[in-house]
């Protein structure tokens, strides 16, 4: 059986997840300076894109997002980079992936004054 993601999910895990923490400390790919190795080309040419938390290969031309990071880097499918990013996500958004809202929890902090 196949498992279906919602835009919404599947937008959530692209946007929140901050790319750069991502394959630095869980795919842990090698890197020069502010460059990683490309999963694809094996080229010392990722460079990270801040303004849209994506990964720019120079040499083969290539955008990636954190499901497709995953994908090349741990040479997994695309369900396995989905569920593996989604235990990333804040646990406030991954319980209401679950009831079917992309809104994070909110918790509500009483003050000391009445």
């Amino acid at each position: 059986m196949h498992k279906r993601y919602s835009k919404e999910e599947l937008t959530a895990i692209r946007t929140l997840i901050p790319i750069e923490p991502l394959i630095e400390e869980v795919l842990k790919l090698e890197q020069a300076g502010r460059r990683f190795h490309c999963p694809c080309c094996k080229t010392l040419c990722l460079t990270l894109k801040h303004s849209s938390n994506l990964l720019w290969c120079s040499s083969c031309e290539r955008d990636f997002n954190a499901i497709d990071i995953v994908m090349h880097s741990r040479r997994c499918g695309f369900i396995h980079s989905v569920n593996l990013l989604k235990a990333l996500l804040p646990s406030a958004y991954r319980s209401n992936m679950q009831k079917g809202s992309m809104r994070p929890e909110r918790k509500v902090f009483r003050s000391g004054r009445g």
